[in-house]
């Protein structure tokens, strides 16, 4: 079970890495101009595709975590596994705030 999920999760980070090494050099603007020209709009579609576009972005984040995660717990003691998770994510957001404050 442990090297399933592992499999698994591997695949989903190898396709992101081969898909952004493709697309990385015009992703930001592409994606930028497209949802400000869909947030410009009001209408109903517009906003399904911008929720959808969302949702989905997160769902494969989630995904990739919970794969990664589940196969790591199989492997380790439960404590060190939830430590890490609680303890992970809030450093990398504070990261974040800390490094783009022109960006939040």
């Amino acid at each position: 079970m442990r090297d399933c999920c592992l499999l698994i999760a591997a695949v989903f980070v190898i396709t992101v890495i081969v898909w952004m090494n493709r697309v990385a050099h015009h992703l930001k603007t592409e994606i930028e101009q497209r949802v400000e020209g869909y947030a410009g709009r009001s209408t109903f579609t517009a906003g399904l595709g911008l929720a959808a576009f969302v949702f989905f972005m997160v769902l494969r984040e989630g995904a990739e975590l919970a794969l990664i995660l589940r196969a790591v717990e199989l492997s380790s003691e439960g404590l060190a596994v939830w430590i890490g998770t609680s303890l992970g994510p809030g450093y990398g957001d504070c990261r974040w705030v800390v490094l783009l404050p022109g960006d939040v």
